[in-house]
This record gives C-alpha cells, sequence and structure tokens, in this order.
C-alpha cells in the first residue's frame, strides 16, 4: 500500500501542477485578449465623443475595481457566485457605460439636425458656401454636431476631400438622417443643385419624422415597462426567497437540478425579452 502511494504521488504532482499551469496560461491569454479588445473599442468609442482618456490606465483601475468590488461582496455574502459575477459586471461596466453614452451622443445629433439644416440653408441663401456656412454654425455651436462638423473641416483644411470628409462624418454617426443628409450634399456637388433648398426640405421632414418617432415611443413605453416589470420580477422573487428562506431555496443552488431550473428560467427569460422587444419595436 506504502509503496502504491509513493507511486502514485509524483504523478498527482504533475497532473497538478499541469492543470495549475494550464489555468494560468489560459488566464494570461484571456487577460491579454480583454485588454486588446479593451483598449482598442473603448478608445474607439471614446474618440468617436471626443472625450480622449488614458485607457490603459482606465484598464488598470477596471481591473482594480472588479477584484476591490468583488472582494467586498464575498466579505459580506461568503458565495463565490456573488463574488464572481459581481467582478464580471465590473469588467464589462466601462464598455457598457461607453455604448449608452454613444447611444445619447447618437440621438442629439440626429435631433439637432432639423435645426441646424435650417440654420445652413438661411446661412446659405444669404450668400454663404457650404464651408463658410459651416464654420459660422461650429462657431456658434457647442452640441455634438458642432464637433462632428469642426471636425469635417479640420479634415478638409489637412488636405482630405470635400465629400470624403462628410461620409466619415456619416461613418462616425450612422442613421438614416445623417445619410441623407451627406448624399444631399454630395448630389448638390455634383449636380449643382440648389443645397438651401434641399436642407429646408430635408430639415421639415426629419422633424416630421422625429415628431412622428416620439408618439411611437409613448405608445410604446407602456409595453416596455411590463416587458422590464415581468423579466425581473422572478429574479427579486428568487432574491427575496432567498433571504426569507434560504433552507428551502438552498438546493436552487446546490443541486444539478437546481441550475438546470435556474438555466430553463434563463432561456425562458431571454425568450420573453426578445419576443416583447420584436413587438413594442416600431420601425417608423
Amino acid at each position: 500500500m506504502i509503496s502504491m502511494s509513493s507511486a502514485v504521488l509524483p504523478w498527482v504532482f504533475v497532473v497538478t501542477t499541469l492543470i495549475a499551469w494550464l489555468v494560468l496560461e489560459s488566464g494570461r491569454v484571456l487577460l491579454r485578449w480583454y485588454r486588446e479588445v479593451y483598449t482598442e473599442e473603448l478608445g474607439r468609442r471614446f474618440a468617436r465623443q471626443f472625450v480622449f482618456v488614458d485607457v490603459d490606465r482606465m484598464f488598470l483601475l477596471t481591473l482594480a475595481g472588479a477584484a476591490v468590488a468583488a472582494l467586498a461582496v464575498y466579505l459580506l455574502s461568503r458565495s463565490v457566485w456573488a463574488a464572481s459575477g459581481v467582478a464580471v459586471m465590473m469588467l464589462f461596466l466601462p464598455r457598457t457605460a461607453g455604448c449608452v453614452l454613444n447611444h445619447r451622443r447618437q440621438r442629439q445629433v440626429q435631433t439637432s439636425l432639423p435645426d441646424s439644416l435650417q440654420q445652413l440653408a438661411s446661412a446659405m441663401r444669404a450668400g454663404a458656401t457650404l464651408t463658410t456656412a459651416t464654420e459660422h454654425f461650429v462657431r456658434d455651436s457647442e452640441g455634438p454636431l458642432g464637433q462632428e462638423l469642426s471636425l469635417v473641416l479640420r479634415e478638409q483644411r489637412l488636405g482630405e476631400p470635400v465629400e470624403r470628409s462628410w461620409r466619415n462624418m456619416a461613418a462616425r454617426n450612422p442613421g438614416e438622417a445623417m445619410e441623407l443628409v451627406v448624399a444631399a450634399v454630395l448630389v448638390a456637388r455634383e449636380s449643382g443643385g440648389n443645397l438651401a433648398e434641399i436642407f429646408d426640405t430635408l430639415a421639415q421632414t426629419l422633424r416630421e419624422k422625429q415628431a412622428m418617432d416620439g408618439k411611437v415611443r409613448a405608445l410604446t413605453s407602456q409595453g416596455k415597462l411590463q416587458g422590464w416589470i415581468v423579466g425581473l420580477l422572478p429574479v427579486l422573487m428568487i432574491g427575496a426567497l432567498s433571504l426569507l428562506e434560504p433552507q428551502a431555496m438552498k438546493p436552487l443552488f446546490s443541486s444539478v437540478m437546481g441550475w438546470s431550473v435556474l438555466l430553463l428560467m434563463g432561456v425562458l427569460e431571454l425568450i420573453g425579452m426578445l419576443m416583447i422587444r420584436k413587438i413594442v419595436m416600431v420601425d417608423v
């Protein structure tokens, strides 16, 4: 028996060392991949919003924040799963915040387009060219659209063709309204049309479309709220029952059957959210 144990122990040591090395190597590769994706994508998102930050320092702060939050949750709950979930949420928090800020900026650009087009049209009726009208608008505007047009002018001063600079603005601000504006500018430059009149027509069309979008959002807001309530209700019930009856809820988190129920619940929740989103999303 002793000789058999002596023969098995080296193999156990080798296997344990190999597993530990694989885990550490996988963690290193995942960390490097996450850092590359994090720095590249987050830097691009912030650059589109004209916010220039040190992405490497933000990456280190994110890791530190995730570690501190996970440790605090573990000390309070003594749950490895809860600590891991909080750590993952903290790691994806900057990306989520970047997406939210980018979406908000896009909405601000789209909302300010009608009034901005009318200002450009008025300046061009007074005898100004498109470039001169854009310069006056940038000088008097401080919003996101003013920043975008300022970048268009800077690209043109650096030798970028006018068509390319406007297309770059459309690429930074994807959307039907911006594509219509850029297409109007390009067509007017090629065919020599009355750009001021085109801008007036576009402004009126976009204003009516935004009014219709607002009505649709108001009519579908109740359905969206119902979807959030129905989706969060099971999660809140599980949390409340776990606090009130921890022993009764323990098999749900510590058995294969309980994990299967949680997985099925998550899949059904996802299907329900997608169905509600499909119902309330109305394209105008």
